[in-house]
């Protein structure tokens, strides 16, 4: 009876024991293994540099190498710039932003978009190189030294007694257009693309 006894006693303890090792192992599939996917995935610190009046360049640093992603946008999310390489450290340039305008952009460090954590980041970008002239003189097209259409658009500012050479352009070369201005905008209508030859 005592060799059973013993033999029962330590079965009993290899059962306990296995019995530990799988709940060990099933605690890494537990919810509480998500709150430390959670501190791995969060971002450390993020900001913005290189701005000018059409883009930003936001950066930040994960706290693991994962993929990173921006959301952005004038008045709420209205643009996504996502990373393909896992990484710590990120930057992207966001492109195609309007001049002197706040935006407000989310940086995220995840493979899950189930729960997100970010940083906040606002930014606005700077006035356009050449900003909006509402007085002057605008030359729209004409001719070229070379007796061709040009598409270029000069503009002289009277006061400072300046000219800004091609400060624009017309999607197409033209002479001879019909050029009306109507609430701050130029329309050149008609005149010609290509000077046409009559032999």
């Amino acid at each position: 009876m005592k060799i059973n006894l013993r033999t029962r006693t330590k079965t009993l303890r290899n059962t306990f024991q296995i019995f530990c090792i799988f709940q060990v192992l099933n605690c890494l599939n537990s919810p509480l293994s998500n709150i430390h996917d959670a501190q791995n995935e969060k971002v450390n610190f993020a900001f913005v540099s290189q701005i000018g009046p059409r883009s930003a360049t936001v950066s930040w640093e994960c706290s693991n190498s994962l993929p990173g992603s921006v959301l952005y946008g004038k008045s709420g999310i209205e643009s996504v710039v996502t990373s393909l390489d896992n990484s710590k450290i990120h930057s992207m340039t966001l492109p195609n932003l309007e001049s002197n305008t706040d935006y407000l952009a989310f940086v995220f460090c995840s493979n899950n978009t189930d729960k997100l954590q970010s940083i906040p980041l606002t930014f606005k970008t700077w006035i356009s190189d050449f900003p909006n002239r509402t007085r002057g003189l605008w030359v729209v097209g004409g001719m070229g030294a070379d007796a061709s259409p040009v598409r270029e658009i000069d503009f002289f500012d009277p006061v400072t007694s300046t000219w800004y050479p091609s400060a624009t352009s017309i999607p197409t070369p033209r002479v001879f257009a019909n050029v009306v201005s109507h609430k701050n905008k130029i329309y050149a209508i008609g005149g010609l693309e290509k000077q046409v030859s009559t032999m």
